[in-house]
């Protein structure tokens, strides 16, 4: 709050209950009211057709505002969105009222309503007053409106989510692909090939006959049988076992 008093400028800091965010109010209304935290006894006025911001203070008990208007006052709870609310009271004549200065009504100002609606904008909640009913059309299309404010949220920040987890994969297969190769040499596959037996083998030396074996190789690993003598049609049955 700025106080402009020449040639000095005072800047008033109030304590604010940060648990709660601002809201806004819109005076719609042909006349000022006075307005405060419910339970603080503070009021402070809202001019005919003004807006304002309004900040919870502490201590906080309930979520309610109190309205003074023409010497009524009445309480506003802003849990309900989108509800309409009517208020009866007494105008009046003189279209500023605080609370040092209240007049007696007249007869011909007995019947006054005052109708208030909480809406959201976003984050934001929204409480105008009004002297006028407010029409279905403008409800559903603030309604509509704040559908479409909150969808657009909701997708921003699945997108933004979606974005974190990708970065958090990619980081995680960069990690992988660098521990590869050690993850390749610690625990290399181990092939086993069973050698069973050959047939009609040539002869390998003067006598007809042959000592073989066998050699499986993958790679530059090799592996090898038993030698059996003097065949031509060994049959060796032996598990080879090759690591990879």
């Amino acid at each position: 709050i700025v106080l402009a008093q020449e040639p000095v400028r005072y800047l008033v800091l109030m304590a604010a209950d940060t648990r709660y965010p601002p809201f806004s109010i819109r005076n719609q209304t042909s006349f000022s009211i006075e307005m405060g935290q419910f339970g603080t006894g503070s009021f402070f006025p809202l001019r005919s057709f003004q807006d304002s911001c309004f900040t919870w203070k502490e201590p906080m008990g309930e979520k309610r505002l109190t309205i003074r208007a023409h010497g009524k006052e009445f309480d506003i709870r802003l849990d309900t969105v989108d509800v309409v609310e009517t208020f009866s009271f007494a105008p009046v004549e003189s279209p500023v009222v605080t609370s040092k200065s209240l007049s007696t009504p007249s007869k011909a100002q007995r019947k006054r309503k005052i109708y208030a609606l909480v809406t959201t904008e976003g984050p934001t909640k929204v409480l105008t007053l009004s002297e006028k009913k407010f029409k279905t059309a403008e409800k559903n299309m603030l309604s509509e409106e704040d559908t479409i404010k909150a969808e657009i949220q909701q997708l921003q920040e699945a997108v933004l989510a979606l974005k974190v987890e990708m970065r958090a994969e990619q980081s995680q297969l960069e990690i992988l692909a660098s521990r590869l190769p050690e993850m390749q040499e610690k625990w290399a596959p181990t092939l086993f090939v069973e050698v069973i037996e050959a047939k009609d083998l040539a002869a390998a030396d003067s006598s007809g006959s042959s000592d073989p074996y066998a050699v499986v190789s993958v790679g530059k690993k090799k592996a090898k049988t038993k030698c059996i003598e003097s065949t031509l049609n060994p049959r060796w049955t032996e598990t080879l076992e090759l690591e990879t």
